[in-house]
């Protein structure tokens, strides 16, 4: 399934990745994917932008050369206490075992993805992650202190929502 075929609006997903020829060849992933992203290097840099863009995910690498993405991650996971919004965090790893994984999910993350990232892989992510969820709760908006309807709605309304 094609984001850009679903959605009116691109999906903004945050790349936080220090491998400097990994991070440009995820991005042209996520861009052929539909995706419009941003990249930080470390971890200082990925919560300067979260603080100040809206994201529909953030792809975390968790060996970051000023911090561990857990620790961002829970620092994000902070910085959205108090909002409707709660970002789906997937994790990139070279090392994804059983242990990992636990360390990953309880600090809040989603998921872990295996490096290197495929474009099939991006686009189940998008699919379980965003385009899965409840239509209202995928509708972006630029304030992040708009508060988020969980109502059921006709199709119509959510058709009209969907071009927004």
């Amino acid at each position: 399934m094609e984001p850009q075929a679903t959605l009116k609006k691109k999906i903004r997903v945050l790349l936080v990745e220090d491998h400097a020829i990994s991070r440009p060849v995820v991005l042209e992933i996520l861009r052929v994917a539909g995706c419009e992203a941003q990249a930080a290097e470390n971890g200082e840099r990925a919560l300067a932008l979260f603080d100040t863009q809206a994201y529909d995910l953030v792809l975390m690498d968790i060996g970051l050369p000023d911090m561990p993405g857990y620790e961002v991650t829970k620092i994000l996971r902070k910085m959205e206490e108090g909002t409707p919004y709660h970002v789906p965090i997937i994790a990139l790893t070279a090392h994804a075992s059983d242990l990992t994984k636990e360390e990953c999910i309880s600090s809040g993350m989603e998921d872990v993805c295996s490096k290197p990232l495929s474009e099939k892989q991006i686009k189940i992510i998008i699919e379980q992650y965003i385009l899965s969820k409840d239509p209202l709760k995928i509708i972006r908006a630029e304030n992040k202190s708009l508060p988020v309807i969980s109502a059921k709605y006709s199709k119509e309304v959510l058709d009209a929502l969907m071009q927004i």
